[in-house]
C-alpha cells in the first residue's frame, strides 16, 4: 500500500516480474500477498486475475469499474466458475461510503458488508517541542551552575576588565558569558576532523564563536495538488553584531547538526553581541524568522500542463518524467479509443449511406437497361413497319409508343448518372471521414508525445498560520 508503479498495465519495472510471479507461485509454499490501490487501471490484468479475494470499495471512474470486472471474470475463470458481470456492476456501481464488497472465488457468491465507525484520537507525529517536554522528566539533572548565572542582571567580568586577573595570549575568554535562565543554549558537537585533531594535540584549545539557531516546522497545503505535508526548518546564523538578518543564515534541513548541552573542557568563548544574553533578542529573533520564512520559503513542486500531473514533494525530475511516459502512454492509448469510438458510428453510418447509394445506382442501372431494350423493340417495330406496310404492323400509335420509350430510356440514363454521382459523393465522404479520424489520431499521439510533454516549476506558499519555531537560541560553535 500504495502499489501504483509496482505492477503497471504498461512498461515493465524490475518489480513487476517480481509480484507476477509471487501471485502466480506463492500460494503454493503457504504465502499470501496483500495488494492494495486506489485506481485498479493503474494494475496489470494479469495480477488482477491472479487474485482470489477481492476487498472493493466505491470505485470513482467507469474505467475502474470495467477493469474491476475484468479481473473478477478472468479470476473466476481461472478456479472454473461462472461470474454474473451485470450483478457485479450494479454493486459495483450503486456502493456507498464504508461499504465494502468482499468477493472469493471459492465462494458461490460475493458477500456485501459495512465497516463500523473508527474515531481516533492520535495527533500524528509529536513535534520537537512535544518531545522536548516528554523527556524533560526523563534527562539527568544539569550540573549546579555558577550564581552568577542564575541572575538575570549578572554579569561576568570580561578578562579585559576582570581587575587583577592575569592576562594571556589565548585568543577568547575564559569565562562563559551569562545568560539569563530563560535563554536556551546549545553547543555544536565537534565533527570527527576536528575531534581527530585535537586528540592529537592535547594543548589545543576550542575557541567557542556565537551563534543563533532555530528549529521549526513548515505547513505546506495546496488542494490544486492534493498535498498536505510538514517540513523541519533548522537555521544557523552566526552573531557577528546585534543585527539579525535571517536572508545570510545556513539553511540545514536536510542535516540538522547534532547539538550538545555541555562545552568542550577548558574551551575559551568570544564575546556575545550587545543584548544577546537576555531571553528578548532570541524572542525578537524568533518572530523575524517566522516573516521570513513565509516570504522567501517555497514547495516546489513539477508540473505537467498537458496531463495535469505534478510531482510529489522530493521527487526529482528525472523520476517524474518517467512516471509521466507511463502515464502519457495510457492517455494516449485511452485518447485513441475515445476518438475512434466517436468517429466509428459516423464511418458506420457512411458506409451504410454508400452500400445503399450503391444498391440505389444497380437498380437504376437495371431500369435503364431495361428502358433501352424497350426503345430498341419498339423503335425496331416501326422501323419494319415502315418498311413492309400495314401488314407488317406498322401504325402511327407504334411510333408514338416508340417516341416515349425512347424518352424513358433518356430520363432512366440521367437517374443512373445522377445515382454515380450519389456514390461518389458518399465515397467522398467516407474518405473526409477517414482524413478526420487519422489527423485525431495523429493529434492525440502529438499531443501525449512523452517527448513532448512540458515540465514547469509549481511553487506552494506555507501556510502561515502553521509556522512554528519549536526552539530559537544560543548556539556555541567552534
Amino acid at each position: 500500500d500504495e502499489v501504483f508503479g509496482y505492477l503497471p498495465p504498461i512498461g515493465n519495472p524490475p518489480t513487476k516480474r517480481l509480484l507476477l510471479t509471487l501471485l502466480k507461485q506463492a500460494r503454493a509454499f503457504g504465502l499470501g500477498l496483500v495488494l492494495a490501490t486506489q485506481n485498479p487501471v493503474d494494475l496489470d490484468y494479469k495480477a488482477l486475475s491472479n487474485a482470489g479475494t477481492w476487498w472493493l470499495g466505491r470505485l470513482q471512474t467507469e474505467q475502474d469499474v470495467n477493469r474491476v470486472i475484468e479481473g473478477l471474470q478472468g479470476a473466476a475463470a481461472s478456479v472454473g466458475q461462472s461470474f454474473d458481470r451485470q450483478a457485479a456492476e450494479r454493486i459495483l456501481s450503486g456502493i456507498s461510503s464504508r461499504n465494502f464488497l468482499m468477493n472469493n472465488v471459492h465462494e458461490d457468491a460475493p458477500v456485501q458488508f459495512e465497516v463500523r465507525w473508527v474515531l481516533s484520537y492520535l495527533a500524528g507525529p509529536m513535534t520537537r517541542q512535544q518531545i522536548k517536554r516528554l523527556m524533560d522528566e526523563r534527562r539527568p539533572p544539569e550540573p549546579p551552575r555558577d550564581d552568577r548565572r542564575d541572575r538575570p542582571d549578572a554579569t561576568v567580568p570580561r578578562d579585559d576588565a576582570a581587575p587583577g586577573e592575569v592576562e594571556d595570549d589565548l585568543p577568547g575568554s575564559a569565562t562563559r558569558p551569562v545568560l539569563t535562565a530563560a535563554v536556551t543554549e546549545r553547543f555544536l558537537l565537534p565533527d570527527l576532523e576536528t575531534a581527530l585533531a585535537r586528540s592529537r594535540d592535547r594543548d589545543a584549545t576550542i575557541v567557542y564563536r556565537p551563534a543563533i539557531f532555530a528549529v521549526g516546522h513548515l505547513h505546506f497545503v495546496d488542494r490544486k495538488t492534493d498535498l498536505d505535508t510538514w517540513q523541519d526548518v533548522f537555521r544557523l546564523l552566526p552573531l557577528e553584531s546585534a543585527r539579525v538578518d535571517w536572508t545570510a543564515a545556513d539553511r540545514l534541513d536536510e542535516e540538522p547538526p547534532e547539538l550538545g548541552r555541555e562545552p568542550e573542557p577548558d574551551a575559551r568563548y568570544e564575546s556575545l553581541p550587545k543584548g544577546f544574553s537576555n531571553s528578548r533578542a532570541y524572542t525578537s529573533a524568533a518572530s523575524k524568522l517566522k516573516s521570513e520564512l513565509y516570504r522567501s520559503e517555497r514547495l516546489t513542486l513539477h508540473s505537467c500542463p498537458e496531463l495535469e500531473l505534478y510531482s510529489r514533494p522530493g521527487e526529482g525530475v528525472g523520476d517524474f518524467r518517467a512516471r509521466l511516459k507511463d502515464l502519457a502512454r495510457e492517455r494516449r492509448d485511452l485518447e485513441i479509443e475515445r476518438v475512434r469510438g466517436k468517429l466509428r458510428e459516423k464511418i458506420e453510418r457512411q458506409e451504410e449511406d454508400i452500400r445503399k447509394a450503391e444498391d440505389r445506382l444497380e437498380v437504376e442501372e437495371e431500369q435503364a437497361s431495361a428502358a433501352k431494350m424497350s426503345t430498341f423493340s419498339y423503335v425496331a417495330q416501326s422501323v419494319l413497319g415502315g418498311i413492309f406496310g400495314r401488314k407488317s404492323g406498322f401504325s402511327m400509335s407504334k411510333v408514338g409508343t416508340a417516341a416515349r420509350s425512347a424518352s424513358r430510356s433518356s430520363q432512366q440514363a440521367g437517374d443512373v448518372r445522377r445515382a454515380k454521382e450519389r456514390v461518389e459523393d458518399e465515397q467522398d465522404e467516407l474518405r473526409e471521414l477517414e482524413r478526420e479520424l487519422e489527423d485525431a489520431l495523429d493529434a492525440a499521439r502529438e499531443q501525449y508525445d512523452p517527448d513532448n510533454l512540458t515540465i514547469d516549476a509549481y511553487e506552494i506558499k506555507p501556510r502561515k498560520s502553521d509556522i512554528g519555531i519549536e526552539e530559537c537560541g544560543l548556539l556555541w560553535m567552534v
